[in-house]
């Protein structure tokens, strides 16, 4: 994921569309964990059965923005607080909104461990 967030094509520059990654244009990144994207919707309920426990999901967390910054420069590199609620005012710059997901995130996580071993190996 850290890889395809810098990597990823979103900026125009000059006439080309699409043309330049993050770190071709030398931006900041916020991320911000967003735990309520694992849910499964129930009838009119929301069911958070399959995301990951929340002691892990910081280890997790705390690991992507570890390599985040290992890989770009780490003072461009923002992040939230884990499991708070907070305000975020952002300026959002044009009409795409790209969503990435992990690849077979069952693999990673399999309600048992309290292990990350399998996210090394992916």
């Amino acid at each position: 994921m850290v890889q395809k967030i810098l990597k990823l094509r979103l900026f125009d520059q000059d006439e080309k569309k699409w043309h330049c990654n993050v770190m071709d244009m030398s931006y900041e990144i916020l991320s911000i964990s967003q735990f309520t994207l694992c849910y499964k919707l129930k009838g009119n309920k929301l069911d958070f059965h399959m995301a990951m426990p929340g002691n892990l999901a910081l280890q997790n967390y705390q690991y992507f923005l570890e390599t985040l910054r290992a890989n770009y420069n780490p003072s461009k590199i923002k992040d939230g607080a884990f499991g708070e609620m907070m305000e975020v005012e952002i300026v959002n710059d044009g009409p795409v909104t790209v969503q990435l997901e992990f690849p077979n995130p069952e693999k990673c996580f399999d309600g048992k461990s309290d292990k990350l071993d399998e996210v090394d190996k992916l």
